[in-house]
């Protein structure tokens, strides 16, 4: 049984990757490069919002635009099986 519920929402932004880890990664409903790909996204968001100490080359963008796609069809996969 899964303790996270819909329309729950982490307490603080850098808790959203550990959640997602204990909820989806751990549980082995989906790999964990997931729950890495998503502390990265996160940690690099939050420098360059906030410390300006991050510049990212067009193959960056264009390698982590292919992986929040993927990692979205993930996520609707895994919603597409609680209806």
């Amino acid at each position: 049984m899964r303790r996270w519920r819909p329309g729950a929402s982490a307490p603080a932004p850098m808790l959203a990757p550990s959640l997602f880890g204990l909820h989806f990664v751990r549980t082995g409903e989906v790999d964990a490069k997931y729950e890495r790909w998503f502390r990265r996204a996160l940690k690099y968001r939050l420098e360059a919002d906030y410390e300006r100490r991050r510049d990212f080359t067009p193959e960056w963008v264009e390698q982590a635009i292919a992986q929040a796609e993927e990692f979205i069809h993930v996520i609707e996969t895994l919603l597409a099986k609680e209806d």
